[in-house]
């Protein structure tokens, strides 16, 4: 009779990872349970998608579902709204799946990647799983950009620059002049733009990809759209890079109902417009409140505002934990003080800042 081996008694830990997964630290998302909450974290659109997406959805045929989807019809769109070329546009499951094909295409073991720190996690975590040297240049003190920092950095040699523009969770934005500085001094590298939140600043660089052909920008649905849950987002660069994109992508990544809430979106212009100018009017409502209980706060041009607490943050967070009001808690040495708060809509906003006062006030 054979021997069983149970799963339970082989030895743990025998079959090890590669280097890359095992050295790098896994992005960390709150586990907090999000329901009855006022969620001020994720940076998600308090207004939502527009009333056409949900029509679209609501108006599913069988095939619809059960066919694979196509494309072409939503970077045709795409290409319109931004005044390029559809060879230019490369749709995604998020704008992280762009940031990762970038990542697969042109990061190797031992290659150098350049950004600057804090931004956007997934950054750093996508370069070390690949084995790469990463070299973050601080953001100065008060959250402006390194530049001069940054272009000697990248004189040492780098295979991929980054930038998120604006930043995350600094909430800084490089001014076009930068931009084109950081291109200038990178004619061997990729230059990556990360531009989640460009729709906020009103700004882009996309125009760009015209001129040079090592940009790549990665773009998202999930912020002004108001579509963070169907995980639609886009590559906008040359057709010689997306073609190398296309080879590390999954068939069919972006799902059917990605693709319909995206063309409906985009029917809807006017609705994402309101979404901007609602955050813009309720961004400084929460300024003028904050800063009139003597906080530092640190407007963006985003959907979010930061505020700079010291050794108080910890205790406002759980404090506002405690009341049902979720923000993000920022780490690191340059923002271990700092929590990062998602403009909401003017009810959870007028909350959100009552909590506030509360808890400062009972410090003192």
């Amino acid at each position: 009779m054979k021997s069983i081996v149970h799963a339970e008694s082989r030895e743990s830990g025998h079959v090890k990872p590669r280097r890359g997964v095992e050295q790098v630290s896994r992005f960390k998302i709150s586990t907090e349970p999000r329901a009855n909450k006022v969620l001020l974290d994720f940076n998600e659109s308090s207004k939502g998608c527009s009333p056409l997406v949900l029509k679209a959805l609501h108006s599913l045929e069988m095939s619809d579902v059960s066919r694979y989807p196509d494309y072409d019809i939503l970077s045709c769109k795409i290409a319109e709204y931004h005044h390029i070329n559809p060879d230019f546009v490369f749709l995604t499951n998020g704008a992280e799946e762009g940031i990762r094909c970038v990542m697969d295409a042109y990061v190797d073991r031992g290659d150098t990647v350049v950004m600057a720190s804090p931004t956007f996690g997934m950054m750093k975590i996508l370069a070390q799983l690949r084995e790469a040297s990463v070299n973050e240049i601080p953001y100065s003190e008060d959250l402006s950009f390194p530049l001069d920092k940054f272009l000697d950095c990248i004189a040492s040699g780098a295979s991929l620059v980054v930038l998120v523009n604006p930043d995350s969770p600094t909430g800084t934005l490089l001014k076009e002049r930068e931009v084109l500085r950081i291109l200038e001094a990178s004619p061997e590298s990729i230059v990556l733009i990360d531009e989640v939140y460009a729709d906020f600043a009103e700004t882009t660089s996309v125009p760009l990809v015209n001129e040079y052909s090592n940009l790549i920008i990665t773009r998202s649905f999930s912020k002004a759209f108001g579509l963070a849950g169907l995980r639609l987002g886009y590559v906008v660069s040359q057709p010689r890079n997306l073609e190398q994109l296309s080879k590390v992508r999954l068939p069919f990544s972006v799902s059917s109902l990605a693709v319909i809430a995206g063309l409906a979106a985009l029917d809807d212009i006017e609705y994402s417009q309101t979404i901007i100018q609602d955050v813009k009017e309720e961004k400084e409502f929460l300024y003028r409140e904050l800063e009139s209980m003597g906080i530092d706060v640190h407007m963006t041009h985003t959907n979010f505002i930061s505020v700079n607490l010291n050794e108080r943050c910890n205790d406002v967070y759980q404090g506002l934990l405690q009341r049902n009001i979720l923000v993000k808690q920022l780490a690191g040495p340059l923002c271990g003080g700092w929590l990062r708060i998602t403009v909401g809509n003017h009810h959870d906003n007028v909350v959100f800042v009552k909590a506030f006062r509360e808890i400062i006030q009972q410090e003192l």
